[in-house]
């Protein structure tokens, strides 16, 4: 029987291959490049803490950190504004202890502050002050 360079091969053996041997490797492991995802313009973070069924949202957009507070309007409030807020922030943390919420921020030299708020009523309701005048000032803790 003559050599036959094409002839196919019997199905046990490549049965999943597309192509024979020498060309199996080439294409059938071919994957296209993954996407580089889009570098972030600005520092990011975020956090939450709940007091009861109430969610806060911390984060930092636009080198400003910012609250939630989905009971009040508008829901986003700047803490810029707060004494002794701590400029170019990196980080920031929620926690919540009785009728105030306290929010830790860290800047990219290492500077920890800290301010509590009021939350308890609703800022803005009563005897309790709007967004961010119900923050006391921030207070350096390292």
């Amino acid at each position: 029987m003559p050599f036959i360079v094409n002839r196919p091969v019997p199905f046990p053996f490549f049965h999943h291959r597309p192509f024979p041997f020498p060309f199996h490797h080439k294409f059938r492991h071919h994957r296209p490049p993954t996407p580089t995802p889009p570098t972030p313009t600005g520092v990011s973070s975020i956090d939450t803490a709940f007091q009861g069924n109430t969610k806060f949202v911390a984060e930092i957009r636009n080198g400003v950190v910012q609250v939630r507070d989905p009971r009040t309007t508008p829901a986003w409030h700047s803490l810029a504004s707060v004494p002794n807020y701590l400029p170019n922030p990196v980080g920031v943390s929620l926690a919540v202890q009785g009728d105030f919420l306290h929010v830790t921020v860290r800047n990219a030299a290492g500077v920890v502050r800290q301010a509590s708020c009021k939350v308890n009523p609703t800022p803005g309701t009563g005897s309790n002050p709007a967004w961010p005048g119900n923050c006391g000032a921030f207070a350096t803790l390292l």
